[in-house]
């Protein structure tokens, strides 16, 4: 028989547990009192099975990036940078990159300003 189910979870693990369980609730939120819509009419939307829509709200595990920011079609702005931020999204590198055209110079320039 396999230890691994009792194996403790790093600190590492907890905070993404813990960012995937705080994201379910605030996507639970956002579908029923800013949408009011249902999961399946949610799920049709994204492209992916209500039960995804359901394990995303229950915590079991982040939606991709992707599907964030097509959810973030159907939001306002400040309600989806929420949601990238949620999910571990660098929303910083986000706004620069959509602010202008991103440049090799541009690039360098954000990469140096990063490390310090």
């Amino acid at each position: 028989m396999s230890r691994r189910l009792n194996k403790p979870r790093t600190a590492k693990v907890k905070a993404q547990v813990e960012r995937a369980k705080y994201l379910g609730a605030w996507l639970f939120h956002i579908r029923t009192k800013v949408l009011k819509t249902s999961q399946g009419k949610l799920a049709k939307s994204l492209n992916v099975a209500r039960t995804t829509v359901s394990s995303w709200e229950s915590g079991d595990y982040p939606p991709a990036t992707e599907k964030l920011i097509a959810l973030s079609n159907l939001l306002d702005p400040a309600s989806t940078l929420d949601a990238l931020r949620l999910a571990g999204v660098d929303v910083e590198r986000l706004r620069y990159i959509l602010a202008e055209p991103l440049t090799d110079e541009i690039d360098a320039d954000f990469r140096a300003r990063k490390k310090r």
